[in-house]
């Protein structure tokens, strides 16, 4: 890849969250699938609101309606510091040997933490 490609797909991406910052996550419509068809939250419920309180600066809220959200953002910038870095001195871009563990880690984590929003009735309804 070359930096030319990077630096316009970062443009691209500040302008996206700059965009997606002006939509409050007061109300909507159902979007969720699982939700619609189940009549559950699914282990995602709830990061979209995250994300865009997280945009807002209200980091408190953010957390309250899905903590994850903080977590992957903050490891969202610093994978693509590190690809910025690897584009920048011309190391190959790929995917490290242990992200499949680190994938799995996260799907069970987020599912350990939806079945205790699903026991205790936090779930962001």
């Amino acid at each position: 890849m070359s930096p030319g490609i990077f630096w316009w797909a970062s443009l691209g991406a500040i302008i996206a969250l700059g965009l997606f910052s002006f939509w409050t996550p007061t109300s909507g419509p159902i979007l969720c699938l699982f939700r619609r068809s189940a009549g559950l939250p699914c282990p995602g419920c709830g990061l979209t609101r995250a994300a865009s309180y997280l945009l807002h600066g209200d980091v408190v809220s953010s957390i309250r309606f899905h903590p994850f959200a903080l977590l992957l953002a903050i490891e969202a910038a610093l994978l693509w510091a590190v690809v910025g870095f690897r584009i920048h001195r011309g190391s190959p871009v790929g995917l490290p040997a242990s992200s499949d563990v680190w994938a799995v880690g996260h799907v069970a984590a987020l599912v350990a933490f939806w079945l205790g929003r699903l026991a205790s009735g936090t779930a962001p309804f």
